[in-house]
């Protein structure tokens, strides 16, 4: 028997497979998602049987919510303006549908509400993959998954997985670190007596490899996407990683000072988040010669979706310090960028795997 469709129960409010919450956006009226310590808790879902009803709520009465394949607002909203390319529910009713890991899918006219990657909450999916899925929590903090633990290079190493159709997780799940060839070198190249900069640390893939089988001095881990900084806590919780340094996870490395926000371009790759800066945004981004320049770093991997030029600005003080190895990930239209780079500050690259687009960095050596 499906446990949702016999419950008729008090407002709960509603979570993403990808950890993000519902709510209405005040100013706009819109329908959105967003990471709930940032969101204010204004929708919540009612079930009746086999049925769901989202609703606003202004914590004095519930109002019923329209819905759009490309916006939805407040039935009482001035913003709400319909067009003859937007499809309105004809009423608020949604089917609950189980699925497994206490997720359930909201659907209409054999149509699946969907998480947007770019925050919006729309009724446009005939299948229901990921971003189509929801929960309720019993306090916001949870988040749901599996460990699974694997038999690497003689250890036992653990991994929570939150998502098996994500790209990095996937790999996990199959029985191996992710991006293997590249953590191959590493540990042939890395000084342990040095500090070790994980810049985009995702979920603990690089950290914990190093962690385990590079016996380093310390790793020093910065991740700002919200989505994968809980992850990354459990785990390194996991295998009992204490050489890693947490200080700064949640906080974005640039050129200058300033406040950025996450975007996901696409989906189904926690790893591919991009930041944005956002006068308005919510994440603090610092340079890195700020914090680091006094610490003898010897190793920085860089893996930042395409902002790797300007954590290496905001870096330029420490490298020309410490000189010390890089693997960094570069897109083909930056290559001319990466040459350019490595003529200014004296680098060479040693090993390229042009698959992951990634390039081992070393200093060149005096009179070459």
């Amino acid at each position: 028997m499906d446990p949702l469709r016999d419950q008729t129960g008090s407002p709960e409010r509603v979570f993403t497979s990808h950890g993000t919450t519902l709510f209405v956006d005040i100013l706009s009226g819109e329908l959105r998602h967003g990471h709930f310590e940032h969101c204010p808790s204004n929708v919540v879902l009612i079930r009746e049987g086999p049925l769901a009803h989202l609703k606003f709520s202004d914590k004095t009465s519930l109002r019923q919510l329209v819905y759009l394949v490309s916006f939805s607002s407040t039935t009482d909203s001035s913003k709400l303006e319909l067009s003859g390319n937007n499809l309105p529910f004809r009423n608020d009713a949604l089917s609950i549908s189980a699925l497994d890991n206490n997720e359930f899918a909201l659907c209409q006219d054999n149509m699946f509400l969907c998480a947007e990657p770019d925050g919006r909450i729309t009724l446009s999916r005939l299948d229901c993959n990921t971003w189509e899925r929801f929960h309720i929590r019993r306090h916001p903090f949870e988040i749901s998954g599996t460990v699974v633990s694997h038999f690497l290079d003689g250890k036992f190493i653990n991994f929570f997985i939150t998502d098996r159709n994500d790209y990095v997780q996937s790999f996990l799940c199959r029985g191996d670190f992710y991006d293997r060839s590249a953590l191959n070198l590493i540990r042939d190249r890395y000084n342990p007596d040095k500090i070790f900069l994980d810049i985009g640390a995702n979920i603990g893939n690089h950290c914990i490899f190093v962690s385990k089988f590079c016996s380093p001095r310390q790793i020093i881990a910065f991740e700002a996407n919200p989505d994968a900084i809980e992850i990354l806590k459990i785990n390194l919780s996991l295998n009992d990683c204490k050489n890693v340094n947490t200080d700064y996870i949640g906080m974005a490395l640039g050129s200058q000072n300033s406040t950025m926000r996450v975007f996901y371009p696409v989906a189904d790759n926690m790893g591919r988040a991009q930041l944005l800066t956002d006068e308005h945004g919510d994440i603090k981004c610092i340079r890195g010669d700020d914090l680091v320049q006094q610490q003898p770093i010897g190793f920085i991997k860089i893996d930042v979706e395409g902002a790797e030029f300007e954590i290496l600005q905001g870096l330029s003080k420490t490298i020309e310090l410490w000189r010390p190895e890089i693997l960094i990930e570069v897109w083909p239209q930056g290559q001319q960028r990466l040459e350019e780079w490595c003529t200014e500050f004296r680098y060479v690259v040693s090993d390229s795997l042009p698959f992951d687009n990634n390039y081992f960095l070393v200093p060149r050596k005096i009179g070459s």
